[in-house]
């Protein structure tokens, strides 16, 4: 925009300077002739001032030499004004010349001035762009820093609320997990207490294992009735007066598909003269496992099948007699 009229103002003094200088050249070219016109006027003057003075010389009788120097005379003057035309001539050409220069000069000033104005005027209004861009950059950097300030403080206050909302739900969970503690534990060693073996998941979240609840209820067993919570049984049909507790056992009825008898009969005759086990960590892996089912199972049907499987595996010789009859003693056999 600004080179367009950086431009525009150029072509205009162009075209002035072109005008004017045309105008000398017009003015010179009639110098010549102007000039040429007064110097036939002086010499058209001057015969006609000769030829009057020789009438006039002819009148009076005068003689050749006043006449000749009368003509001397007269060419003198005449001499002197085409000198004077001549000189005025070559003044109006010089005049002329020295005007052109002039005009020359001018045009090339006032062309260099508007190319500075028109340079002046487009840097300065690239500085004001440059300078509007520049704030605009300032206060879009503060725009940005301000939202960063709040995005920051924000967040802050958000990680702030959410550790403290955390840390009441970390506390109501933990309150929680303590009472359902509490209460399990209570639970199972009332169930203990009972002689009754609680579930899996009851002892888990009472933090009992299965060998600690396995010596209560087996503890809570041997102290909760009247004779022990044992009846003596011979089904061997042997002497029962050995006084070895490993080898009697509870008999539980055959309605309820419990263990076979011949089955415990060859499990007590086994038993008979053997170490006996007082604690479930003295358990092995196999015995162990059925300890754990046994923990799952509190009816007598249940117990009558966990009575079968530890005589099956006391046969396929998975556990040992000890094993076996304190896995038994444990369940009321």
């Amino acid at each position: 925009m600004y080179k367009a009229y950086t431009d525009a103002q150029l072509a205009a003094l162009k075209s002035a300077y072109e005008q004017n200088l045309a105008g000398l050249q017009a003015d010179a070219e009639k110098i010549p002739g102007i000039y040429q016109g007064a110097r036939n006027e002086a010499a058209s003057q001057n015969d006609i001032a000769r030829m009057a003075f020789n009438e006039y010389a002819n009148a009076r009788g005068l003689n050749t030499g006043t006449s000749g120097q009368a003509a001397l005379a007269n060419s003198a003057v005449l001499q002197s004004n085409l000198t004077d035309i001549s000189t005025k001539e070559s003044d109006a050409i010089a005049e002329n010349a020295l005007q052109q220069q002039q005009l020359a000069i001018e045009y090339r000033n006032a062309a260099v001035q508007a190319q500075a104005e028109g340079n002046y005027q487009m840097a300065q209004a690239l500085y004001n762009e440059y300078v509007r861009q520049d704030n605009a950059a300032m206060q879009t950097a503060q725009l940005a820093q301000e939202q960063a300030n709040w995005e920051a403080q924000f967040n802050a206050g958000n990680s702030q609320w959410q550790q403290q909302f955390d840390a009441s739900q970390q506390e109501y969970q933990d309150s929680l997990s303590a009472q359902n503690r509490e209460y399990a534990y209570n639970l199972a060693m009332t169930m203990l207490a009972a002689g009754v073996m609680p579930d899996t998941n009851t002892l888990n979240e009472a933090g009992i294992s299965t060998a600690d609840a396995l010596n209560m209820r087996l503890a809570a067993m041997s102290t909760g009735g009247s004779d022990g919570g044992r009846r003596s049984t011979n089904t061997s049909g042997g002497d029962s007066s050995g006084g070895d507790e490993g080898n009697k056992i509870e008999s539980t009825p055959d309605t309820e598909g419990t263990v076979k008898k011949a089955d415990r009969d060859t499990t007590i005759r086994n038993l008979n003269g053997r170490l006996q086990i007082t604690d479930a960590s003295q358990l092995g892996p196999a015995a162990m496992n059925i300890a754990n089912a046994m923990s799952r199972s509190n009816s007598a049907s249940q117990l009558g099948t966990i009575g079968e499987m530890i005589s099956n595996a006391l046969e396929r010789g998975q556990i040992t007699e000890a094993e076996a009859d304190f896995l038994l003693r444990s369940i009321g056999l």
